[in-house]
């Protein structure tokens, strides 16, 4: 299944205290951020060869009777906040904002990363004819506090942050972007909804061929 796209993670942002006229476009671009790196990193990843099956010659039937490791890729942080610049570089953020927003979802999204590359592949999958004949299910325990782990490092970060931001703009009739409320809250829950989403999502494809009893060449992500 597709990696999950900018407009389903933005629908996941819970952007309190940023004005209502303003939510969307700062939750597309929080999400078309995330979504990029995610497609990056599934491109980037493989899972591992060298993963136990039950299959013995000559029927070559049976389950992979081990886990597997994906290459654990993961974007250098400089890249990952090129993605993002290039993201909420259009915001109507002042530069302080701008730059507050940016280092901590940047931050956000290397821990993300990290995390799921350090996802496992579940056993079980059925082997027949010298490969794999379904798809793998990645497993990562880790991303189900990744939201509460990633609150505490972005509020260590800058915890001055955490004072709602005035708008930017206060003209007649119109009221300007600022942060959220609580930015590393709300970027620490949309890396964790989004994370959680990404694993039920992707998968590992079949046709992994064995040699023996183990798989001889790496698995794609998709």
């Amino acid at each position: 299944m597709p990696v999950p796209s900018g407009a389903e993670i933005a629908t996941m942002a819970n952007l309190q205290g940023v004005p209502t006229q303003h939510a969307f476009t700062m939750a597309q671009a929080l999400g078309d951020a995330i979504s990029e790196e995610f497609q990056v990193f599934t491109q980037q990843n493989q899972v591992l060869p060298g993963i136990a099956t039950s299959a013995m010659p000559p029927a070559m039937v049976g389950v992979t009777a081990a886990p597997g490791q994906l290459t654990g890729v993961v974007n250098p942080k400089v890249v990952i906040e090129q993605t993002v610049d290039s993201h909420i570089r259009s915001l109507a953020l002042d530069a302080g904002q701008k730059q507050t927003l940016k280092d901590m979802l940047s931050v956000g999204l290397v821990d993300t990363l990290q995390a799921l590359s350090r996802a496992q592949v579940l056993p079980g999958v059925p082997v027949a004819s010298g490969m794999t004949t379904a798809p793998m299910r990645l497993v990562a325990p880790e991303v189900t506090a990744l939201a509460a782990t990633l609150k505490i490092t972005l509020k260590n970060m800058n915890p001055s942050s955490q004072i709602p931001a005035a708008p930017v703009f206060n003209q007649p009739g119109q009221v300007g972007m600022c942060l959220p409320a609580d930015p590393a809250k709300s970027i620490a829950d949309l890396l964790g909804q989004a994370a959680v989403v990404f694993l039920n999502r992707v998968m590992v494809a079949p046709g992994i061929p064995l040699a023996g009893s183990i798989t001889a060449a790496p698995g794609m992500l998709v």
